[in-house]
């Protein structure tokens, strides 16, 4: 029951990190760069454009994590530990093909996801 905990806690963890953090940042920076009376114009734009941004960041650090997970549950004899299961996939199929190879099915979940997320609860605020 607890196989792919650790990678799921600290891949979410991590990912809620960058997503929430780059979206102030560049939210920030959105102000800094248009001034505030055209921000405020845009601000569904700005939502819109800081949670892509901030989102697609955060699948980068999120989809080695999720490939560890899934490699753990579906064989939970692959490998001991968290680290033991990143080792062993990069030395057998490399750093792209073990990690990487699901970034476009997340990214095409969880941008959609999270542009949508920002966006209502800046029109609610």
């Amino acid at each position: 029951l607890l196989t792919g905990l650790a990678p799921t806690c600290f891949g979410y963890f991590v990912q809620g990190w960058f997503k929430f953090g780059g979206v102030e940042y560049f939210k920030i920076k959105a102000v800094e760069t248009l001034g505030e009376q055209k921000a405020w114009d845009n601000k569904t734009n700005i939502y819109l454009g800081a949670a892509a941004g901030a989102e697609f960041i955060a699948d980068v650090f999120l989809c080695p994590l999720e490939a560890t997970r899934i490699r753990l549950v579906s064989n939970p004899s692959y490998a001991s530990s968290m680290p033991g299961a990143m080792a062993k996939m990069a030395s057998e199929e490399g750093i792209v093909n073990a990690f990487y190879s699901g970034f476009g099915p997340i990214l095409a979940k969880q941008i959609p996801y999270t542009m949508a997320k920002f966006a209502v609860q800046g029109a609610a605020a």
